[in-house]
């Protein structure tokens, strides 16, 4: 895209993304999704791996469930960063029973943990169960034999 743009660089002087990238890729996820389709985003950073796990976990913190890598040494920080980690997994796990709970009472919406939750907290749960369940997947795939 850069190239069709006529754009000199894609990042500024500290590394972040130009707003023109950063709004294409969002434009990107939210017509995915609408669509049904698997929103992808891209790891195109080599060498600063702290940014890179940064940036991978704020893309999947946005929505996007799967990535394209352009070199093998990013294939570990998307599967460490992209997913959920065990604590989001358990907690998750708990705001489900603590829903199956309070909707046998009669509620749809209730306090967790210090905060009011409704259906959507119950679906975010939902999904990072889902995106859990993945990792898991993932990971039985990759372990040598």
């Amino acid at each position: 895209m850069a190239a069709a743009l006529g754009a000199w660089r894609v990042r500024d002087d500290r590394g972040d993304m130009l707003e023109v990238f950063r709004l294409t890729g969002l434009m990107c996820l939210l017509a995915a999704t609408a669509a049904g389709i698997q929103p992808i985003d891209s790891v195109l950073l080599l060498g600063d791996v702290e940014r890179m796990r940064r940036e991978c976990r704020e893309s999947a913190e946005l929505g996007y469930t799967g990535w394209i890598t352009i070199h093998p040494s990013q294939i570990d920080v998307v599967h460490d960063s992209c997913f959920p980690s065990d604590e989001e997994i358990a907690e998750s796990q708990e705001l489900v029973e603590a829903f199956e709970a309070n909707r046998k009472l009669g509620k749809w919406a209730f306090r967790f943990k210090g905060q009011m939750v409704d259906v959507p907290n119950l679906k975010r749960a939902h999904t990072i169960l889902e995106r859990g369940r993945v990792r898991q997947q993932i990971a039985s795939i990759a372990k040598p034999t």
